[in-house]
Protein backbone atom coordinates (compact mmCIF):
# COMPACT_ATOMS: atom_id res chain seq x y z
CA UNK A 1 0.00 0.00 0.00
CA UNK A 2 1.50 3.30 -1.05
CA UNK A 3 1.57 6.23 1.32
CA UNK A 4 -1.95 7.52 1.92
CA UNK A 5 -2.76 11.18 2.48
CA UNK A 6 -4.24 12.35 5.76
CA UNK A 7 -7.42 13.39 3.95
CA UNK A 8 -7.81 9.92 2.44
CA UNK A 9 -7.19 8.25 5.81
CA UNK A 10 -9.75 10.53 7.48
CA UNK A 11 -12.25 9.73 4.73
CA UNK A 12 -11.67 6.00 5.30
CA UNK A 13 -12.03 6.53 9.05
CA UNK A 14 -15.38 8.29 8.56
CA UNK A 15 -16.59 5.51 6.25
CA UNK A 16 -15.33 2.87 8.71
CA UNK A 17 -17.10 4.47 11.67
CA UNK A 18 -20.35 4.88 9.75
CA UNK A 19 -19.99 1.35 8.36
CA UNK A 20 -19.46 -0.04 11.84
CA UNK A 21 -22.76 1.45 12.96
CA UNK A 22 -24.50 0.14 9.82
CA UNK A 23 -23.22 -3.38 10.56
CA UNK A 24 -24.45 -3.36 14.19
CA UNK A 25 -28.16 -3.93 13.53
CA UNK A 26 -27.38 -6.56 10.92
CA UNK A 27 -25.34 -8.54 13.46
CA UNK A 28 -28.27 -8.57 15.88
CA UNK A 29 -30.65 -9.40 13.04
CA UNK A 30 -28.33 -12.23 12.02
CA UNK A 31 -28.36 -13.64 15.55
CA UNK A 32 -32.17 -13.57 15.53
CA UNK A 33 -32.27 -15.21 12.10
CA UNK A 34 -29.94 -17.99 13.27
CA UNK A 35 -32.41 -18.77 16.05
CA UNK A 36 -35.58 -18.54 13.96
CA UNK A 37 -34.73 -19.19 10.30
CA UNK A 38 -31.04 -20.12 9.91
CA UNK A 39 -31.39 -20.67 6.17
CA UNK A 40 -31.87 -16.90 5.80
CA UNK A 41 -28.93 -15.84 7.97
CA UNK A 42 -26.99 -14.94 4.82
CA UNK A 43 -29.27 -11.93 4.24
CA UNK A 44 -27.18 -9.87 6.66
CA UNK A 45 -23.70 -11.11 5.70
CA UNK A 46 -23.34 -8.54 2.94
CA UNK A 47 -23.15 -5.73 5.49
CA UNK A 48 -19.58 -6.74 6.28
CA UNK A 49 -18.37 -5.67 2.83
CA UNK A 50 -20.36 -2.42 2.77
CA UNK A 51 -17.68 -0.05 4.19
CA UNK A 52 -14.91 -1.52 2.04
CA UNK A 53 -16.97 -1.24 -1.14
CA UNK A 54 -17.67 2.43 -0.42
CA UNK A 55 -13.98 3.23 0.18
CA UNK A 56 -12.76 1.29 -2.85
CA UNK A 57 -15.42 2.73 -5.16
CA UNK A 58 -14.77 6.25 -3.91
CA UNK A 59 -10.98 6.49 -4.19
CA UNK A 60 -9.88 3.40 -6.18
CA UNK A 61 -6.66 2.72 -4.27
CA UNK A 62 -5.11 -0.35 -2.75
CA UNK A 63 -5.56 -1.15 0.93
CA UNK A 64 -8.68 0.94 1.47
CA UNK A 65 -11.09 -1.97 1.94
CA UNK A 66 -8.76 -3.51 4.52
CA UNK A 67 -8.30 -0.26 6.45
CA UNK A 68 -11.98 0.68 6.32
CA UNK A 69 -13.29 -2.79 7.21
CA UNK A 70 -10.88 -3.05 10.14
CA UNK A 71 -11.99 0.35 11.44
CA UNK A 72 -15.63 -0.72 11.08
CA UNK A 73 -14.82 -3.81 13.15
CA UNK A 74 -13.13 -1.73 15.86
CA UNK A 75 -16.17 0.57 16.05
CA UNK A 76 -18.74 -2.24 16.09
CA UNK A 77 -16.89 -4.69 18.37
CA UNK A 78 -17.74 -3.17 21.77
CA UNK A 79 -21.47 -3.27 21.05
CA UNK A 80 -22.14 -6.94 20.50
CA UNK A 81 -21.42 -10.35 22.00
CA UNK A 82 -18.04 -11.70 21.01
CA UNK A 83 -16.77 -8.13 21.10
CA UNK A 84 -13.24 -7.61 19.90
CA UNK A 85 -13.10 -11.13 18.53
CA UNK A 86 -14.97 -9.78 15.50
CA UNK A 87 -12.16 -7.41 14.48
CA UNK A 88 -10.12 -10.15 12.73
CA UNK A 89 -13.27 -11.17 10.83
CA UNK A 90 -13.76 -7.62 9.57
CA UNK A 91 -10.06 -7.39 8.67
CA UNK A 92 -10.28 -10.70 6.77
CA UNK A 93 -13.31 -9.49 4.83
CA UNK A 94 -11.45 -6.30 3.89
CA UNK A 95 -8.42 -8.32 2.85
CA UNK A 96 -10.57 -10.57 0.63
CA UNK A 97 -12.02 -7.47 -1.00
CA UNK A 98 -8.50 -6.36 -1.92
CA UNK A 99 -7.55 -9.57 -3.78
CA UNK A 100 -9.25 -9.03 -7.17
CA UNK A 101 -7.93 -5.49 -7.44
CA UNK A 102 -4.45 -6.52 -6.30
CA UNK A 103 -4.35 -8.94 -9.24
CA UNK A 104 -4.37 -5.91 -11.55
CA UNK A 105 -1.87 -4.12 -9.27
CA UNK A 106 -4.72 -1.79 -8.28
CA UNK A 107 -4.93 -0.32 -11.77
CA UNK A 108 -8.35 -1.59 -12.91
CA UNK A 109 -11.53 -0.71 -11.00
CA UNK A 110 -14.47 -1.54 -13.29
CA UNK A 111 -17.81 -2.16 -11.56
CA UNK A 112 -18.13 -5.76 -12.74
CA UNK A 113 -15.12 -6.72 -10.60
CA UNK A 114 -16.95 -5.59 -7.45
CA UNK A 115 -19.95 -7.75 -8.34
CA UNK A 116 -17.87 -10.75 -9.39
CA UNK A 117 -16.06 -10.52 -6.05
CA UNK A 118 -19.41 -10.45 -4.24
CA UNK A 119 -20.58 -13.59 -6.03
CA UNK A 120 -17.31 -15.48 -5.44
CA UNK A 121 -17.14 -14.50 -1.76
CA UNK A 122 -20.83 -15.40 -1.29
CA UNK A 123 -20.30 -18.83 -2.80
CA UNK A 124 -17.11 -19.27 -0.76
CA UNK A 125 -18.91 -18.48 2.48
CA UNK A 126 -21.74 -20.83 1.51
CA UNK A 127 -19.30 -23.68 0.79
CA UNK A 128 -17.47 -23.04 4.07
CA UNK A 129 -20.69 -23.11 6.02
CA UNK A 130 -21.92 -26.15 4.09
CA UNK A 131 -18.84 -28.06 5.27
CA UNK A 132 -18.82 -26.61 8.81
CA UNK A 133 -22.43 -27.43 9.66
CA UNK A 134 -22.80 -30.59 7.56
CA UNK A 135 -25.49 -29.04 5.40
CA UNK A 136 -25.64 -32.19 3.29
CA UNK A 137 -28.13 -33.52 5.83
CA UNK A 138 -30.41 -30.48 5.36
CA UNK A 139 -33.37 -30.56 2.96
CA UNK A 140 -32.52 -29.80 -0.67
CA UNK A 141 -34.41 -26.50 -0.64
CA UNK A 142 -32.19 -25.30 2.25
CA UNK A 143 -29.03 -26.45 0.45
CA UNK A 144 -30.07 -24.39 -2.58
CA UNK A 145 -31.50 -21.39 -0.70
CA UNK A 146 -28.54 -20.73 1.61
CA UNK A 147 -25.88 -20.11 -1.08
CA UNK A 148 -28.35 -18.05 -3.09
CA UNK A 149 -29.14 -15.90 -0.05
CA UNK A 150 -25.43 -15.29 0.64
CA UNK A 151 -24.78 -14.25 -2.97
CA UNK A 152 -27.87 -12.02 -3.16
CA UNK A 153 -26.93 -10.29 0.10
CA UNK A 154 -23.36 -9.61 -0.97
CA UNK A 155 -24.44 -8.34 -4.40
CA UNK A 156 -27.11 -6.11 -2.82
CA UNK A 157 -24.68 -4.57 -0.30
CA UNK A 158 -22.13 -4.12 -3.10
CA UNK A 159 -24.75 -2.23 -5.10
CA UNK A 160 -25.66 -0.10 -2.06
CA UNK A 161 -21.99 0.62 -1.30
CA UNK A 162 -21.33 1.67 -4.88
CA UNK A 163 -24.45 3.86 -4.84
CA UNK A 164 -23.30 5.58 -1.63
CA UNK A 165 -19.84 6.11 -3.15
CA UNK A 166 -21.42 7.62 -6.28
CA UNK A 167 -23.46 9.98 -4.08
CA UNK A 168 -20.36 11.00 -2.14
CA UNK A 169 -18.54 11.61 -5.41
CA UNK A 170 -21.39 13.82 -6.66
CA UNK A 171 -21.23 15.72 -3.35
CA UNK A 172 -17.54 16.43 -3.97
CA UNK A 173 -16.11 14.20 -1.24
CA UNK A 174 -13.88 12.37 -3.71
CA UNK A 175 -12.49 15.51 -5.35
CA UNK A 176 -8.74 15.04 -5.37
CA UNK A 177 -8.98 11.51 -3.90
CA UNK A 178 -10.31 9.42 -6.78
CA UNK A 179 -7.97 7.86 -9.26
CA UNK A 180 -9.07 6.85 -12.77
CA UNK A 181 -11.02 3.60 -13.19
CA UNK A 182 -8.49 2.18 -15.65
CA UNK A 183 -4.82 3.00 -15.10
CA UNK A 184 -3.32 0.07 -16.98
CA UNK A 185 -0.50 0.86 -19.35
CA UNK A 186 -1.46 0.41 -22.94
CA UNK A 187 1.02 -0.74 -25.53
CA UNK A 188 1.69 1.91 -28.11
CA UNK A 189 0.08 0.99 -31.39
CA UNK A 190 2.45 1.67 -34.24
CA UNK A 191 1.01 3.33 -37.27
CA UNK A 192 2.49 3.33 -40.79
CA UNK A 193 3.71 6.89 -40.13
CA UNK A 194 5.78 5.60 -37.19
CA UNK A 195 7.57 3.00 -39.34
Amino acid sequence: MKRLSTRLLLTCAAIGVAGGFVVLPTIYAGTALLAVAPQFYGLVVGAYIFPGVIAQSLARRGGLAFVTATLAGIVAAPFFPGGFGYIPLFALVGLLQEVPFALSLYRYWKGWIFYLTAVVVGLGIAVGEFIAVNAASAPIWVQVTKPLVFVVSLVLFTYLGRAVAAGLTRAGVARGLSLPVDRRRRKAVSTPADA
